[in-house]
């Protein structure tokens, strides 16, 4: 029986972040506060999508006590996660944190971060079939002749796309050049995120 090896993997990170869910309460409030005020807020230019987002227009997490504290726990979970792929003793940095309010019928479409190493969603509020997050594999662009499976017998070796449901206080970490879309926001509220992107200075 011959060796397989294991190459070229596509790593995504999970964990619950302990300790935290009274912050989440103010995390959503201000998430939703923006929402108000920023009601026209539409970046057509480059997103296609309805989902809320305040990229671009809400600087001062820079300086939010309780938005620091939450980038310090994530990008110390960032770096365990860079260890697996062998980097060490670099300073990692973020770059980009924004809110994302989804409202029911809502979605994201499929696109990356490219301009940064990692980025991450970390979930405020998820009612119940509000939308997993899904990711497409790097190897679905060019496999133009696919393996012949049965459904019942794809697995993680043969998946182009998988998915996560959203959990509250859930973080999610992976390399921004992974492809990722939300599905459409079942529910009849809002699914609440932070999304965030990290970059090695």
């Amino acid at each position: 029986m011959g060796k397989i090896d294991f190459l070229f993997p596509t790593l995504v990170y999970s964990e619950n972040i302990p300790n935290f869910e009274h912050k989440n309460v103010y995390l959503k409030n201000k998430a939703l506060e923006l929402k108000q005020k920023h009601q026209s807020h539409n970046p057509t230019n480059y997103w296609h999508c309805d989902t809320f987002n305040t990229l671009g227009i809400y600087d001062e997490w820079q300086q939010d006590s309780v938005m620091q504290e939450l980038i310090q726990i994530t990008g110390n979970n960032a770096l365990h996660f860079a260890d697996q792929y062998g980097v060490k003793n670099k300073t990692l940095i973020c770059r980009e944190f924004w809110f994302n309010v989804s409202g029911p019928g809502s979605y994201q479409e499929f696109h990356q971060h490219s301009s940064h190493h990692f980025s991450l969603c970390y979930y405020l509020q998820t009612p119940k079939n509000s939308g997993n997050i899904v990711f497409r594999s790097l190897e679905s662009y060019t496999d133009m002749f696919p393996l012949p499976i049965e459904e019942k017998d794809y697995n993680l070796n043969s998946f182009k796309t998988y998915s996560y449901e959203p959990q509250e206080s859930k973080l999610l970490i992976f390399r921004s050049n992974l492809s990722h879309m939300v599905e459409k926001n079942m529910s009849n509220d809002n699914r609440i995120s932070i999304a965030m992107n990290f970059r090695f200075e």
